[in-house]
């Protein structure tokens, strides 16, 4: 984990997961706390050495390798957490996330891995954040938007001018590389990015990539939502031809994108994304759901 400071007081710590950080009056609050142990020991170790206080955190998101450092944190020092108020709910529970990714059912043994499932975070730990705006945090004075698409109650942090966006999008190499970005509900993953383009920040920080002044990350933003577009494009291409399950869905465009998925997990992951897709499709009555021969197909709408 590689500290860039932004400003004197406001910096991230650079990885395959970014954690944020900012400091005033003797007082710290860390953004996010990286997947595990090992990551958030090198960030806690940074602080330590340079005198950086650590009084506050935020967890922007539930999914794992945003959360799954924090109960280390607990263990070294106590801090005041602050979550979204649904998203609560999953870092409690956090066998929810590969109990939903199998469909309910109790989840085979390796999707309950660190990379899906987190150490639960007690309840009592965790404050919640249930509406946008101002909050405080001893001197600090920060503004949250929910930014949702990625997961369901998601945040955004600004402080002063600098954009803390979790998940909302990521940089084009990370993008580039997934090719199909994970979300839960297509709508308001293109609403977020839109909404992001009109908030008054100077530089953000994506969970994944790097960081972006204003003019670059409203590229970057084009090039996430240009993938939406196109994958949706492709999805509405295949059921333009014939009715198909996600599953086949999922195949075709899996094999367009020259993608070979060799892991149940990421299966999983991008099976959540298509359906999230082809959901907003029947949400705007383009795409129509039926039984046919004891199998839940996919069509183009017929009006």
């Amino acid at each position: 984990m590689k500290w860039t400071p932004l400003k004197e007081n406001i910096g991230y710590f650079s990885g395959s997961v970014n954690i944020g950080y900012m400091m005033k009056e003797e007082k710290g609050i860390l953004i996010d706390t990286g997947l595990d142990k090992s990551s958030v020991k090198k960030v806690l170790s940074y602080l330590k050495k340079h005198n950086f206080p650590l009084d506050y955190c935020i967890l922007t998101h539930s999914h794992a390798d945003h959360i799954g450092g924090f109960t280390e944190i607990l263990k070294q020092s106590k801090v005041e957490c602050w979550a979204p108020e649904f998203e609560k709910s999953l870092m409690v529970q956090t066998r929810l996330e590969p109990i939903y990714l199998w469909n309910g059912a109790e989840p085979l043994q390796s999707l309950r891995s660190k990379f899906l499932e987190a150490p639960s975070i007690p309840e009592d730990c965790l404050t919640s954040i249930s509406e946008e705006g101002i909050i405080r945090m001893g001197p600090f004075e920060l503004t949250v938007y929910f930014l949702k698409g990625h997961s369901y109650q998601q945040i955004g942090v600004m402080y002063e001018d600098v954009l803390f966006a979790s998940d909302s999008y990521f940089g084009r190499e990370v993008a580039s590389k997934h090719k199909i970005l994970f979300i839960v509900d297509a709508k308001e993953t293109l609403h977020t990015l839109n909404r992001i383009k009109t908030l008054p920040f100077k530089w953000s920080i994506p969970g994944h990539g790097e960081v972006e002044r204003k003019e670059a990350t409203i590229e970057t933003l084009q090039y996430n939502e240009d993938l939406h577009q196109k994958c949706i494009k492709t999805i509405t291409t295949a059921l333009g031809t014939e009715k198909l399950t996600v599953e086949t869905i999922l195949e075709m465009v899996l094999n367009q994108y020259e993608i070979q998925c060799n892991s149940v997990s990421r299966w999983l992951l991008f099976r959540t994304s298509i359906t999230a897709y082809v959901t907003s499709l029947i949400h705007e009555g383009n795409v129509e759901v039926s039984l046919e021969h004891n199998k839940m197909v996919f069509s183009i709408a017929h009006t």
